[in-house]
């Protein structure tokens, strides 16, 4: 890694949170100077360019001037500079910042176009719908403190409070509050553990399962149909959710984990939940890293490395650094030895 530096930047696409662009350069200019810098070969420069300018929907856009660009394009500029040389490695913070929903969805099926190519993508971002839909392994920090990290179906599982089933009548109105007492009955009949939330809309009566609970779905939904006019929400064999149905049942949500875990960060302890769990590879529970801050050693240590590479990956920083020192300890040491000789004669 430290002396192959150039073939990684060819490997390797970084996306930053704020645009560094050419500003007066063309959209055309901008990847070709990147491209340079990461040395793609002139024979495939142009098609190079090509390829991520039509991937990106920058074609039409290919001689203006990046400052002339909207926002959003200004993103997608910055991806397209990630994805020059098709790299095995590509690291964005917060891509799609900016996007309009067409153009963030535009991008969801780029992300995994590269994953179906086993490139590795790491992206930080702030909408955790995206992260639940794109990301196999997710990592969720808040106050410099990471919570949780692992699959999104297993952060929900271990930090979620499960499953949430909503009801409302036919007409969507009130009257399905009128029934809320037999309802809850019901639904406490079959699964004692279920809590109602009583923050819902006005019109909804909202219950949270327990994900132990999952083998009475079955029961509680056959008791539920049995009710007039509350009927169960499916899904038919074209993925296509009936509207007249008035019941839906859904898995917490990533956003409402997180949202959970920073309102009671000393929820967790590490020692309530191993780092390893099975099935899941190696997993770090939430709060992991709390009590864990560096000391001065550590990071006076971590900057005497740092300079350490620089060194090794840049001759010309010997220079600038140790030879005004050394020239320092040769002056002193030549003005002892002159003084000396002035002394004893």
């Amino acid at each position: 890694m430290y002396t192959n530096l150039e073939k990684i930047r060819g490997n390797v696409g970084f996306c930053p949170q704020k645009d560094f662009l050419l500003m007066h350069d063309s959209v055309y200019d901008n990847l070709k100077f990147f491209a340079e810098i990461k040395k793609v070969l002139p024979v495939r420069m142009d098609s190079e360019i090509e390829r991520v300018m039509t991937q990106l929907g920058l074609l039409h856009f290919k001689e203006m001037p990046a400052q002339s660009l909207s926002g959003g394009f200004k993103r997608k500029l910055s991806i397209g500079i990630a994805l020059i040389n098709n790299p095995k490695i590509i690291i964005m913070d917060e891509p799609t910042s900016g996007m309009d929903p067409v153009s963030r969805r535009t991008f969801w099926d780029i992300i995994k176009e590269l994953k179906k190519e086993n490139k590795t993508v790491i992206f930080t971002t702030q909408i955790l719908d995206e992260a639940e839909v794109l990301a196999d392994r997710v990592a969720i920090m808040s106050k410099g403190n990471l919570f949780a990290m692992g699959s999104p179906d297993f952060i929900k599982k271990k930090f979620g409070s499960g499953y949430t089933l909503s009801l409302n009548d036919k007409e969507n109105s009130m009257e399905i509050l009128s029934k809320g007492m037999d309802i809850t009955q019901r639904v406490h009949r079959i699964i004692p553990t279920a809590i109602r939330n009583y923050d819902a809309a006005p019109n909804v009566l909202e219950y949270t399962l327990p994900f132990s609970e999952q083998r009475r779905f079955a029961e509680l939904f056959a008791e539920l149909e049995s009710m007039k006019d509350v009927q169960v929400s499916y899904f038919s064999q074209w993925g296509v959710i009936d509207p007249w149905k008035k019941i839906n049942l859904r898995m917490t949500t990533l956003e409402e984990v997180f949202v959970g875990l920073e309102l009671d960060e000393d929820r967790v302890e590490p020692k309530e939940i191993p780092a390893a769990v099975t099935g899941e590879g190696n997993q770090i529970p939430a709060g992991f890293f709390k009590d864990k801050a560096p000391s001065f050693v550590d990071l006076l240590m971590a900057v005497i490395v740092q300079k350490k590479y620089n060194a090794l990956r840049n001759k010309a920083y010997l220079l600038v650094t140790w030879l005004p020192i050394l020239f320092m300890f040769g002056g002193i040491a030549l003005s002892s030895r002159l003084t000396d000789k002035k002394v004893s004669s």
